[in-house]
């Protein structure tokens, strides 16, 4: 990729300090430059306008059709979102937006998820904290930045308050305990037990974080991180045996949700518990592919046999 020019360095930086001041995560500024980063050396290569300022439709074409073509609808709309807000933030250029582009339905066809024995192998696999993880992310469909901000007081009962992605500390919501959350609760309370007696083997005065998901190391105590909580995802998976690279927080919590689909349950009340803004979200988060709809058909055909042969009753509505 061509180098990039020092006023465009200039300026991704002064964007940076817009993001930060809008409170977006570091790994996130991160990626944002990286596509904008990407998206400018396009240009520069096949000798296109790269002024901010100037960047009109031809160039947002070519990143559309030659760039971002070869990607999947939803990845390829997010990072032409994310230069057409650097070209407006910065260059004061709506052109993205006023182009009003049209996506093609995308059926998530490399979404991953794991089917229900896989999942089961996964649960029998987890111990210790690793099993509350996979609890919260598989049973509850808990993102992963949810379980690093839940707090013990976060379990009220008959259920259990969250803390979503999103600024200003997350978007707050609220779920029922799952039938298997008070068990698990009771182990939780067993594993940090063991976890703070260690600790205080070693230092007797010690400070136990308020977080669910800890760890013990040294005498010390911690909440755990991204990639401690990665890790153990990781090491459960390898020990199920499951195809390396098959389990991530995403493949569990799309898992959980496939499972409630499969299981009858409303898609409105899955898009409640995923804490999704929109049925037509949660409908493409589920991933539905050709196997979904064959089954699909396949119940309709089975209820139109049970209706000729007699086995099913149906009163129609008055």
């Amino acid at each position: 990729m061509p180098r990039r020019s020092s006023a465009l360095n200039v300026r991704l930086d002064e964007y940076a300090v817009q993001l930060r001041k809008r409170k977006r995560r570091e790994q996130t500024i991160v990626e944002y430059k990286r596509i904008i980063s990407h998206a400018f050396g396009a240009l520069e290569a096949a000798g296109l306008e790269c002024t901010p300022k100037r960047i009109g439709e031809e160039e947002v074409y070519f990143l559309h059709n030659e760039v971002y073509g070869r990607l999947e609808p939803l990845t390829a709309r997010n990072q032409l979102a994310v230069f057409g807000t650097f070209l407006k933030r910065v260059g004061n250029n709506p052109v993205v937006e006023n182009m009003r582009i049209e996506w093609p339905q995308d059926l998530r066809i490399h979404a991953k998820w794991l089917e229900p024995h896989q999942a089961k192998a996964l649960k029998d696999a987890a111990f210790g904290m690793e099993r509350i993880v996979v609890h919260l992310e598989l049973d509850c469909l808990m993102r992963r930045c949810e379980v690093m901000r839940l707090r013990m007081q976060d379990f009220r009962g008959s259920h259990i308050d969250i803390l979503g992605k999103g600024r200003a500390g997350g978007k707050p919501r609220s779920i029922p305990y799952h039938p298997k959350t008070p068990l698990e609760l009771r182990y939780l309370d067993e594993v940090r037990e063991v976890l703070i007696g260690r600790a205080q083997q070693r230092e007797p005065i010690v400070t136990v974080p308020d977080a669910v998901v800890i760890w013990e190391k040294f005498g010390r105590l911690g909440s755990c991180k991204e990639s401690s909580i990665d890790r153990m995802l990781k090491t459960v998976a390898e020990r199920a045996e499951l195809p390396l690279g098959s389990v991530s927080n995403h493949v569990l919590r799309r898992t959980g949700a496939r499972i409630l689909m499969r299981s009858g349950t409303p898609t409105t009340t899955i898009m409640k518990i995923l804490g999704h803004s929109s049925e037509s979200q949660t409908i493409k988060y589920l991933g539905l592919n050709l196997d979904d709809m064959k089954a699909g058909m396949e119940l309709a055909d089975r209820f139109m046999e049970g209706l000729e042969k007699g086995t099913i009753r149906y009163e129609p509505a008055v």
